[in-house]
């Protein structure tokens, strides 16, 4: 099965400033590796957060993440739990064209929007093939 990837894009509030969401993405970064992914690595300033800057340079705030589809749930259970740590703190994560925020919602609210997501990106992905049964 190929693997996802999916871009996150973190803020930390509009009182924050580029030290915090640095800190904070880093923070991310951490816990993302804890996951059974393929990667998680800085990316580019392409919808990038307000405070951070553009270029070819990682950008600050943007995170991918590279994984085996049927990891998504336990990626955006750990991007909740991330934003639940501090106020202000939320993300938006991509796959392909469809994006979910993770910002200021219970965590009933979130399971519901995280199972809706999945499933509308699920059915838009590509089967991977034969089963294999004659």
């Amino acid at each position: 099965m190929e693997p996802a990837e999916i871009r996150i894009v973190v803020s930390t509030g509009p009182e924050s400033d580029e030290r915090e969401l640095a800190e904070a993405t880093s923070q991310l970064h951490g816990m993302l590796m804890l996951q059974p992914v393929e990667s998680v690595t800085y990316g580019s300033a392409e919808e990038a957060p307000p405070l951070s800057k553009s270029g070819d340079v990682p950008a600050l705030g943007v995170l991918l993440v590279s994984m085996a589809p049927a990891m998504f749930a336990a990626v955006t259970a750990t991007v909740k739990a991330w934003s639940e740590r501090q106020s202000g703190r939320g993300a938006k994560v991509t796959l392909g064209e469809d994006s979910l925020e993770l910002t200021g919602i219970s965590e009933a609210q979130a399971q519901q929007v995280i199972d809706e997501f999945w499933a509308r990106t699920e059915r838009k992905r590509p089967e991977d093939g034969a089963d294999g049964d004659a």
